[in-house]
This record gives structure tokens, sequence and C-alpha cells, in this order.
């Protein structure tokens, strides 16, 4: 009975190599989640329990053992999240019967999305391609301090607001102040808001013809921003007749819109 165990060990020797054949199977545990969020770790098999774990984001924990000529089943529990309070039970690891498994490993990667499982790829690339570096309040404003910001980058914030939100005036002065250029001409914001202003109160009509009178080639050359256009008109039309008034007509205007901000 011992020669035709050895004689069957020699011919997996053969296919696996010897040291493929003694290899211990594992299980291995990453944390990706986001920072400062500890991921608990236990894991129980028929043999063993291998107690809780907490691990870090960016740490890995794995424990090996090998298979049963009978059944082996990993059962683990993670946890994490404030006091622990979400919770997954899965089996991690299943095997043995009349297939041996030997250097079997099975990854597991805790994201804030799901569990992710492989055993084709080793864990250190999981942890390069979704673990994420924690840096503390110190680090971060260090790094802040270490960053040179230019006045003039300032000033082309604020002028670049002023413009986007319509304030001709304020603009204007900070220029005139600071020297700081809009990329726009000054004149043409009250146009702008004027066609913005048309949009939401829902007069669409009224805005195309302030769009063209502004500059004809933009709805051209622009046929999305038409398209959006017209849409928003249909759906004006669409409220005028299906909202009630005091009367018992319809009045688009009590109505809240959609804004197109393409404009």
């Amino acid at each position: 009975m011992m020669n035709c165990l050895l004689c069957f060990q020699l011919v997996l020797c053969f296919g696996l190599s010897c040291a493929k054949f003694y290899e211990k199977d594992s299980v291995h545990f990453n944390n990706s989640l986001n920072p400062n969020n500890i991921l608990k770790v236990h894991c129980i098999s028929d043999q063993d329990d291998f107690g809780d774990h907490f691990l870090s984001p960016g740490q890995t924990y794995d424990f090996s053992f090998y298979e049963s000529i009978t059944k082996t089943k990993v059962d683990c529990d993670l946890w994490q999240g404030p006091d622990f309070r979400f919770h997954a039970k899965f089996r991690a690891y299943k095997g043995g019967g009349f297939i041996v498994h030997y250097g079997k490993k099975n990854f597991w990667d805790a994201r804030e999305n799901g569990i992710y499982f492989t055993h084709v790829i080793q864990l250190d690339l999981i942890v390069k391609a979704t673990s994420k570096k924690v840096i503390t309040r110190e680090e971060w404003e260090k790094k802040l301090n270490a960053v040179k910001l230019r006045k003039e980058d300032m000033n082309t914030l604020v002028m670049n607001f002023l413009v986007t939100e319509g304030y001709v005036d304020a603009a204007d002065k900070f220029q005139r102040e600071f020297g700081t250029k809009p990329e726009i001409d000054l004149a043409t914001i009250t146009d702008r808001m004027a066609v913005k202003k048309a949009v939401q109160n829902g007069n669409v009509e009224d805005a195309i013809e302030k769009v063209n009178d502004l500059n004809p080639e933009i709805l051209d050359t622009n046929p999305e921003l038409f398209f959006h256009l017209q849409q928003q008109r249909l759906i004006e039309l669409t409220l005028q007749e299906n909202t009630p008034n005091s009367d018992g007509g319809s009045d688009g205007h009590q109505c809240r819109r959609t804004f197109v901000t393409d404009l």
C-alpha cells in the first residue's frame, strides 16, 4: 500500500514538480477601503479558528494550510465602517475531496463598492491598483503650504467668477484696479445674462432671438445647443398645456423649469 502511494506521489511530482506538490494553499485579504476605514477579518475552517485581524487601508493579511483529503472549507466574516456596523459573511475557500489542490491561492480585496475575488493574479498587483495612500492633516497642510500660488492666478479666478455670474460693474472695477483682463468682452455680459434669464423664465423663443442677435453663427455651429433649446421649448409648451391655474386654465409660469446651462 505504501509503495502504491509513493508511486502515486511520484507521478504527481512529474506533472507538478515536487516543490509545487507540497506547497500550502492560502487565503489572502487586502484592505482597499477609504482612509481610516479599518477592516476586521475573522476566518474559521473545519480544523482551525484563525482569530480576529484588523487591517488598516493598504494592509494585507493571509494564512495558509494543507487541504484535507476530505472537503476543506474556510468561512470568513468581514466588518468595516463606524463601529464595524457593516458586515459580510462568505465562503473564502472550498476544496479537497477527490481532487486535492496544492499551492492554490484565493485573493479577496475589500473595497468601498464591494468585495472582489481572484485566484489568478498576485495580491501585490491588486494592492498597487486599488490601495490608497493615507495622508494625515499635517502632511496635507505641508503640501498645501508648499504650493506657490501666484497673485495673477487668483485674480484670474476672481474675474472668471464675476464674468460667469454676470457682475458687470464689479468685473469692470476689478479690471481697472488689478489690471486683470476678462476672457470675453464685458459689453456682452449683459446680453448673455439676458439670454440666460429668458431661458430660466421659460421664454425660449425670446432666448433664441437674443442669441441670434448676439451672434447669428452660434446656433448654426452648435447644433446640440439648438437642439436643447428646442427641447426646452417643447417642455415649456407642455407645461403651459398641463398646469392648471386658479381659474382652471393653465399657467406654465407657476411651474419649476429645467434650465439649459449650455449658454
